[in-house]
């Protein structure tokens, strides 16, 4: 089956990958599992995988999730603090540029204490 390059650049795919895409079965597979690995941090196992499903339709779920227990933990955030929590807090994939991952993969656990923190800061002045 012939894929076109306009529908694979659609899927996040870049010009050298899809040229490796493109070149054999086995590369095809390759990209594939890249992709799955970086997305999910676990590498694709034979008829075991976590699936990475990329985009703002998956994220949405995620990050509005932590930033209800942000809230839970400081009530008293502003939008702007929030931002700032889940950019300053995020891990970068070394492996990744900025316009493949923009701040990381978000740390909840972090946030949420970074939030925290700003709480006990703001109690003390």
């Amino acid at each position: 089956m012939k894929i076109p390059d306009k529908d694979l650049a659609n899927y996040g795919f870049w010009e050298s990958t899809i040229k490796e895409f493109k070149s054999s079965p086995q590369a095809a597979r390759k990209v594939l599992e890249r992709n799955i690995y970086y997305q999910s941090r676990m590498p694709l196992l034979e008829k075991s995988a976590y699936v990475g499903l990329s985009g703002t339709s998956m994220a949405t779920p995620l990050v509005s999730g932590l930033v209800a227990a942000m809230y839970e933990a400081n009530p008293f955030l502003t939008p702007g603090e929030v931002k700032n929590i889940l950019m300053s807090t995020a891990d970068k994939m070394p492996t990744l540029n900025d316009n493949q991952q923009g701040a990381g993969y978000f740390d909840p656990k972090e946030a949420v204490l970074r939030a925290e923190e700003l709480k006990n800061l703001k109690q003390q002045n």
